[in-house]
């Protein structure tokens, strides 16, 4: 999952980014509660501050790495949330 891409209503992306970084411990904390134990991920931080493509120069992004672990598959919500569903698959 990228943070800091807006999806328009004819499914093209923006790259707007984000104002500034979020603390990858807060964001871990934050999200941990609706996965499994054995669900693995990390969070990458990205920050352009020149790039080859003008559309990236100074924005900022984070992403969210969920490792492939197919003995885990299905990846199962344990807990509802804010635009998540106990049980839902993801």
């Amino acid at each position: 999952m990228v943070v800091g891409v807006q999806e328009a209503t004819d499914k093209s992306l923006s790259p707007d980014g984000v104002a500034a970084l979020t603390d990858k411990t807060k964001i871990h904390n934050a999200i941990k509660k609706f996965l499994p134990n054995d669900v693995k991920f990390i969070i990458l931080d990205f920050s352009f501050t020149d790039s080859e493509y003008a559309v990236l120069k100074s924005k900022k992004f984070q992403v969210l790495l969920v490792y492939d672990c197919a003995e885990h598959l299905p990846f199962i919500a344990i807990k509802d949330g804010d635009g998540i569903k106990a049980g839902a698959i993801y």
